[in-house]
């Protein structure tokens, strides 16, 4: 399952065959308001929630499937409670500055000296055999000047990496990462 985080409020989910199987789910046996499609969509949501942070806990959700040769594209858009329709599903401009790591070792040094809260709010992302981490802005700590490739940010955006690359961890995962990082050192 490779997921995308596209906005505040908007997620991509590629579920490939594979992932299908191993959730024991029968795409003929999925229909509305099915107890097969609520278990599916559930499972779905708590892995999301995982990589991501991305939480429906105050709204709804509004998801669209689309089959794919590989597999299934499900879109979901989080509603919160009190919001229209045409708020949550207008893309939001993701305000980061990424960082392209020199290689495995200042990336795992990276993740040692960064803060778990700061961790929290970052994406990391491959790409090319290369890594790159996307940081908010507003919340860039200056280590991160020290371990990325020539002390510098990186020319590709997070758009980019989200469309071309892969999401290796991001949210939680990448702060559950650099705690077990820490703990070995």
């Amino acid at each position: 399952m490779k997921i995308i985080r596209l906005t505040a409020h908007r997620v991509r989910v590629f579920i490939s065959e594979g992932d299908l199987l191993d959730m024991h789910i029968d795409l003929e046996r999925l229909s509305p308001n099915s107890p097969e499609l609520n278990s599916f969509l559930g499972e779905v949501l708590k892995e999301v929630k995982d990589e991501t942070g991305f939480s429906v806990g105050d709204g709804k959700v509004l998801a669209e499937a689309t089959p794919d040769s590989k597999g299934i594209i499900l879109d979901l858009c989080h509603i919160p409670e009190n919001a229209r329709l045409q708020d949550a599903a207008k893309p939001q401009k993701r305000d980061s500055i990424v960082f392209e790591m020199s290689g495995f070792e200042p990336l795992t040094e990276m993740l040692k000296n960064v803060s778990t809260q700061q961790l929290l709010g970052m994406r990391l992302y491959s790409m090319d055999g290369k890594f790159y981490v996307s940081v908010p802005k507003k919340r860039t700590p200056a280590v991160m000047y020290e371990f990325s490739l020539k002390n510098s940010k990186s020319p590709v955006a997070e758009s980019k990496l989200s469309e071309y690359g892969r999401l290796i961890a991001g949210g939680y995962r990448l702060m559950h990462m650099g705690a077990m990082l820490k703990k070995i050192n």
